[in-house]
């Protein structure tokens, strides 16, 4: 999140503004472009509170619209002001995307919104067709065989087993 930003003012008004047409994404988009025109630091540390209100425009109507606004956002950005960029960014961007994609289909399984996980799984095949490959599709497709019922029976264990081995790779 970037609640709060420091940019020259020249290169924001040499880059553009906000995209009126990514209303979810156009600050990811902004950000995109000006970090490819200069440098970026970044400040471990809290420097503001983000107010939650009814109208935040965080406040996203389906995760579908947020993954589908990011997608639109990145390529505007490699298609338009990133040319000097290779490929393996396009790549990277690419799948972090349909990635991000397959974590969302598996929370909305824990959920028990099935419907809303198979779309979010479907959306990212259709971003990234490399992501069936990943460790994170593959635990996915198992919770899928167990079904919403056996998973929720497996679950405490599995999440045990997560936290001792994070616990033992620190």
């Amino acid at each position: 999140m970037s609640p709060t930003a420091v940019v020259r003012t020249s290169l924001q008004k040499k880059l553009g503004g906000y995209l009126a047409d990514l209303p979810y994404a156009s600050d990811m988009e902004m950000w995109m472009r000006l970090a490819a025109h200069g440098d970026v630091g970044f400040i471990g540390a809290d420097q503001a509170v983000y107010r939650y209100h009814s109208v935040n425009m965080s406040s996203e109507p389906s995760p579908e619209l947020n993954l589908l606004q990011r997608k639109a956002a990145i390529e505007h950005f490699l298609n338009g002001g990133a040319a000097m960029l290779t490929n393996d960014l396009r790549n990277w961007l690419t799948r972090q995307l349909a990635l991000d994609a397959i974590v969302r289909a598996s929370i909305a399984f824990n959920e028990g919104a099935i419907d809303t996980s198979a779309r979010l799984a479907e959306l990212a095949l259709s971003i990234d067709p490399s992501v069936q490959h990943s460790r994170r599709w593959w635990f996915l497709a198992c919770k899928k065989i167990l079904g919403l019922r056996g998973w929720q029976l497996v679950r405490p264990s599995v999440e045990l087993f997560r936290s001792i081995f994070r616990n033992e790779r620190r």
